[in-house]
């Protein structure tokens, strides 16, 4: 069997990856991310975020949606 010719990285860090491209490879850009409406914001450090973590971020997803649905109405 042949070895992959790339690295296949893990979901945790694939994310962190991500997050760290975004941020053009700043770690304390990560760490100071603002956008709380991005789906991998409770993921950006590398580790499975804790459950009030969730909460605050799903909060943050639902009110940015309502604003936008709010807005389309009008």
């Amino acid at each position: 069997m042949r070895k992959p010719t790339t690295s296949v990285l893990r979901p945790l860090k694939a994310i962190r990856a991500n997050c760290l491209d975004c941020c053009c490879g700043k770690p304390s850009e990560v760490r100071l991310c603002p956008v709380k409406t991005c789906p991998l914001w409770g993921y950006r450090m590398g580790h499975r975020p804790s459950a009030t973590d969730v909460k605050a971020v799903t909060a943050a997803l639902e009110n940015h949606h309502s604003r936008k649905e709010m807005g389309a109405k009008r």
